[in-house]
């Protein structure tokens, strides 16, 4: 096991300490005013347990297609099951990327994503450089998921839900979006 560095710790906590001791607010409050961020842990974790998800859920399918819609779908129920968690994943304002295990673990997300456009478009997608078209298709995915996910999430899409045959769930609609977006008309 690696060793962990104080280093940053012994750099806020004389600091924190005396903004507690001075009566300025909890022992939460002062850390991140002196730059450091409890959250970013949580983060790492819930990227790694939602990453584990996907990577689980596509392991299901058998064609590239399959397996993308059910990342897709596994990406929408982590977010269903776990709002609070998911919530402070994509808070940036809240989180320093630069810490090592919350970079890995994001990185781990996006190179997820980046292999499952890989696998549908039947090519290599490199780590470091993205041709446009490779991009637009990463962006594409991420943007119609995470942004039905945050409508969801957010009670946007009720009135959608409402308006649509009786028992049609969410589950339902991202699937017929998903295929519409990729050339493929939904099963009705």
């Amino acid at each position: 096991m690696a060793k962990r560095s104080s280093a940053p710790r012994t750099r806020v906590r004389p600091a924190a300490k005396r903004a507690v001791s001075a009566g300025r607010g909890g022992k939460r409050k002062p850390l991140r005013d002196f730059g450091a961020n409890p959250d970013a842990p949580y983060a790492a974790v819930g990227f790694r347990q939602f990453n584990a998800a996907m990577v689980a859920a596509g392991a299901i399918g058998v064609s590239p297609l399959e397996k993308a819609l059910a990342r897709a779908k596994a990406y929408v129920a982590y977010a269903q099951a776990h709002p609070g968690m998911y919530g402070l994943m994509f808070r940036t304002e809240r989180l320093d990327m630069s810490r090592p295990s919350l970079c890995e673990a994001a990185n781990a997300s996006f190179a997820g994503l980046a292999g499952t456009i890989a696998a549908t478009r039947q090519e290599q997608i490199s780590d470091r450089t993205l041709s446009l078209e490779q991009a637009a298709d990463i962006a594409r995915a991420w943007s119609l998921v995470h942004g039905f996910t945050t409508l969801l999430l957010d009670g946007r899409l009720t009135d959608i839900m409402e308006r649509l045959p009786k028992d049609t769930s969410a589950e339902a609609l991202l699937d017929a979006m998903l295929k519409r977006a990729i050339g493929h008309a939904p099963v009705t």
